[in-house]
């Protein structure tokens, strides 16, 4: 194909022309995956303000959520005994470029079966992420 203007003319080679589109869209789609990140980080910090906003909440506050991201960052307040010997040291966690493991143990509910008034009251367990320790 033959361009002529200003005086001058080019000849544009389809290769060319496919090649230099794939690589403009490439920025494109990781400008629009950032994008989509910064909203995702926005609606998550909003949602966590608005449950500080609102309080710590029991194991019963958590109602029927059962998906991890409609719970992560919610502060919750209950009496809770570890569950000996359960310890989990997930791995492959990296702060500020430093490996290490989140600690996650497990928990019983020992509040409810004393609002219950009976020692035989199921106890709900719990899953609690101590935080992140250097490897």
């Amino acid at each position: 194909m033959k361009i002529s203007a200003f005086g001058h003319a080019w000849v544009l080679r389809w290769r060319w022309m496919l090649a230099v589109l794939a690589i403009a869209a490439l920025p494109a789609g990781l400008s629009a995956w950032q994008w989509q990140r910064g909203e995702d980080k926005a609606a998550t910090l909003a949602r966590i303000a608005r449950w500080a906003s609102e309080g710590a909440v029991g194991l019963d506050g958590l109602g029927a959520r059962t998906d991890a991201a409609q719970i992560d960052g919610m502060v919750l307040d209950f009496e809770a005994r570890w569950i000996a010997p359960m310890v989990w040291l997930v791995d492959n966690r990296v702060v500020d470029r430093r490996p290490g493991y989140d600690v996650v143990i497990a928990v019983e509910d020992i509040g409810a079966a004393r609002v219950a008034g009976s020692r035989n009251a199921p106890a709900r367990a719990a899953l609690v992420n101590l935080g992140w320790i250097a490897a």
